[in-house]
């Protein structure tokens, strides 16, 4: 299953219990940059912060069901949480209490089964 339709599956999933965002930063495999063959899509690598709205509408209009954020031109975000290219984290009480940095440990089934388990002890102790 592709990532989009596992992050898609968790939010599914966890919807009733946990709040999700994705937040589109700078591009990492941009066409005049570090271009991956095979690329779906051929984005460059964003001007302004419109280049940047833009290319996040395409991961907005594939399916995508978690509200989205755009990072500044600074990469605000980018930097603060070191998600370049990809990164999945769960914050609780403002503290990361789980991190996932692609592209190889970006693993939406390894985030479904620790939400899980995490969610079974949170209703037991209820």
């Amino acid at each position: 299953m592709a990532k989009l339709a596992q992050f898609n599956q968790l939010v599914d999933d966890f919807a009733h219990e946990i709040d999700f965002v994705t937040v589109y930063i700078r591009e990492a495999h941009a066409s005049d940059g570090w271009n991956l063959i095979g690329n779906k899509y051929e984005i460059s690598q964003h001007e302004t912060i419109d280049d940047r709205i833009e290319a996040a509408k395409l991961l907005s209009d594939s399916g995508l069901r978690s509200p989205l954020f755009v990072d500044t031109m600074e990469d605000n975000a980018q930097k603060a949480y070191s998600s370049l290219p990809e990164a999945l984290f769960v914050i609780e009480d403002g503290k990361i209490i789980f991190k996932a940095f692609g592209p190889y440990a970006y693993d939406p089934s390894q985030l479904q089964s620790w939400l899980t388990d995490k969610v079974r002890h949170f209703n037991k102790s209820e």
